[in-house]
């Protein structure tokens, strides 16, 4: 079912690598992106808040797939391990800048890892861990940040923000 955005989001990659520095993320509605997210997610037992958004706001599409892909399959595997965990996302829109969070009422991330996330790759069990690196380097190219906004136990947030 998501065979259509990862073939999209390839064909990007290749654009990028063919023409490198030219290629930009195509804009989108966030509104579409939202519906499209949220119907993508709905059967991987994911609770989606309801955000009350503008028609009019645009959004850097590459950006926002690719760190909510990373971000809910990094939950996946998290999941994996802690089997009742439960995953939250939200959008909101406040002073005219777009927050978007996905948390996780699951254990914290030790410290010593999440001090090293998004600086470079960070190696994990189950791949090379430089996915998140990956996706806030090309977040902070478009004007946003991706961080970690809460690692307590019960409540661990990643959240991409405008700057």
């Amino acid at each position: 079912r998501q065979l259509p955005q990862i073939t999209q989001r390839l064909q990007m990659t290749l654009d990028k690598l063919a023409a490198p520095g030219k290629a930009r993320s195509p804009m989108g509605s966030l509104t579409d992106w939202w519906a499209g997210l949220k119907r993508r997610g709905a059967e991987d037992f994911v609770e989606f808040a309801e955000a009350l958004l503008p028609q009019q706001v645009t959004i850097p599409v590459e950006v926002f797939d690719g760190v909510a892909d990373n971000l809910l399959q990094n939950a996946f595997e998290k999941r994996k391990a802690e089997p009742r965990l439960g995953i939250r996302v939200s959008l909101s829109l406040s002073g005219g800048k777009t927050r978007f969070t996905v948390c996780d009422d699951g254990t914290a991330i030790p410290e010593v890892v999440a001090g090293r996330l998004f600086v470079g790759p960070v190696p994990s069990s189950n791949g090379l861990g430089i996915g998140l690196y990956q996706v806030a380097s090309l977040a902070s190219q478009y004007g946003y940040r991706l961080g970690l906004s809460s690692n307590a136990n019960g409540q661990v947030c990643f959240e991409l923000s405008q700057v």
